[in-house]
């Protein structure tokens, strides 16, 4: 009991600077663009003529685009739904990336910062691809980790979805279609919102499964 006290608290502790630096991300981007903003703007702006570059970085922003994340996740739905009979998990997938995605548009239309490139549609803060593809792709990894016993996959799988996500979030301000804090934000509140739904997914189970509490502690790590 004491242990999950613990695990719990730091769990509280971990949303509580998530929010926290997500808040202060928030008081740092109103007005001119400098900083670490400028300096990204500048680095994106000079790569701007290296046409094979530019294709790398459109693929792999790709991997966050709206088509991306909606397939894989129903395809993580149906598998998790389906073949591993985990309704909870489904149904949290489902829950949280859709509310997610609905999260990230209610704050660009509440901050209503520009895009540093004229044309790109929508508003810049916090990045969608870098928010969305860090709660589809920790999903993923979480419940590989849950479900595959097989350590050289599991630990393959932390090292190309976390090299992934980082990637993505790259490819958004080396694109100029966000600023550099645009996708830290997009990173600390969808780290916010998946430990969210992995905390709600570990009570639910946990719930679920009275008799059997020592299961419990794959849930969480």
């Amino acid at each position: 009991m004491r242990k999950w006290r613990m695990k719990y608290r730091f769990i509280l502790l971990l949303l509580l600077a998530l929010m926290g630096m997500f808040i202060g991300v928030v008081m740092t981007i109103n007005g001119p663009v400098h900083g670490i903003d400028a300096f990204f703007l500048t680095i994106a702006t000079n790569i701007h003529n290296h046409e094979l570059v530019i294709q790398i970085l459109e693929v792999t922003s790709f991997f966050a685009s709206k088509p991306m994340i909606i397939i894989l996740s129903l395809l993580l739905v149906g598998v998790l739904g389906f073949n591993k009979r985990d309704t909870v998990g489904a149904v949290t997938v489902l829950a949280f990336v859709l509310s997610g995605y609905l999260l990230n548009n209610a704050v660009k239309a509440w901050i209503e910062r520009l895009r540093p490139t004229l044309g790109v549609e929508g508003y810049s803060f916090p990045s969608g691809h870098a928010m969305l593809g860090l709660m589809l792709y920790g999903f993923l990894l979480f419940f590989i980790i849950f479900y595959v016993k097989n350590e050289t996959v599991r630990k393959a799988s932390i090292i190309v979805f976390s090299l992934l996500i980082l990637f993505i979030g790259v490819s958004r301000f080396l694109l100029a279609e966000h600023y550099m804090t645009d996708v830290l934000g997009g990173y600390l509140l969808g780290g916010f919102w998946l430990t969210v739904g992995l905390l709600f997914y570990t009570l639910v189970k946990a719930y679920l499964t009275p008799t059997a509490p020592m299961n419990s502690k794959q849930y969480m790590g």
